[in-house]
């Protein structure tokens, strides 16, 4: 996704009506709700969290120390991680992104209790492939390039798996 297909994404997903965005990295157990995605350089702007406020319960919280944030806990949670694509212009590459979501986890405090995910959260997730199928063309190893991609690439550049960009991880 180039910013280009990332608005066009950003649109459809407002036209659901009830998706906030939710960023990766949280500095305290609030979560800030946001119909936008963190600029470039923000801590974790490449991941973020869509949470259907309507249909899902509010997300949990967890503090991860060994990074020293607090971040969503994707299996106990109705979330689905969207982890934005990289455009590095110094080697005219775009790092591949995907979305994800955990349809079953199991309780962190107690293993033996599995967390289903509500009907309304799976029919999201699924919506929003759809969306991206449609709107897509697969390439020869198999990746759905949006049309700004695939602009991008017939105009010299390179999809890659993994960027070690310098404003990855900016804390």
């Amino acid at each position: 996704m180039t910013h280009k297909d990332e608005s066009q994404f950003l649109d459809f997903l407002l036209s659901h009506g009830s998706v906030g965005i939710l960023e990766y990295i949280l500095h305290s157990e609030n979560m800030s709700i946001s119909n936008r995605l963190p600029p470039l350089g923000n801590p974790g702007w490449f991941h973020v969290w869509l949470w259907d406020m309507e249909n899902s319960p509010p997300p949990i919280i967890r503090y991860i120390d060994m990074h020293k944030y607090f971040t969503i806990d994707r299996f106990a949670s109705e979330v689905i991680g969207f982890l934005r694509c990289i455009e590095d212009t110094r080697i005219s590459s775009l790092t591949r992104g995907k979305i994800y979501a955990e349809i079953a986890g199991w309780d962190m405090n107690n293993p033996a209790i599995k967390i289903n995910k509500s009907k309304a959260f799976i029919n999201l997730f699924n919506k929003i492939s759809r969306w991206l199928q449609r709107h897509a063309i697969k390439d020869r190893s198999g990746s759905l390039l949006l049309s700004g991609a695939q602009e991008f690439v017939k105009s010299g550049g390179k999809l890659i798996q993994v960027s070690f960009s310098d404003n990855i991880k900016t804390f």
